[in-house]
């Protein structure tokens, strides 16, 4: 897959759902994102017991593009009920 997307043209990003966790890097030279997820949120790299945290607010991130083709990512947080 790194090398499909490293030879394209037209890959801007990847997007990763189902990580459940705020995250931002690089994958075959473009930036790679995850978003918090909706219901519980994951420690990742971490050695917390259990992984998962349910009582971290939800999250959602919402991704545009502007008339250049430029990325921008916002990370948004909802209150607790």
């Amino acid at each position: 897959m790194a090398a499909l997307i490293g030879q394209s043209g037209i890959v801007v990003a990847c997007f990763t759902g189902h990580v459940h966790t705020a995250l931002a890097t690089t994958f075959a030279g473009r930036p790679l994102l995850g978003a918090p997820g909706i219901v519980s949120t994951m420690r990742l790299g971490s050695k917390t017991n259990p992984i998962a945290d349910p009582d971290a607010s939800p999250g959602f991130a919402l991704h545009s593009f502007d008339a250049c083709g430029q990325l921008s990512t916002i990370f948004h947080y909802l209150s607790p009920a």
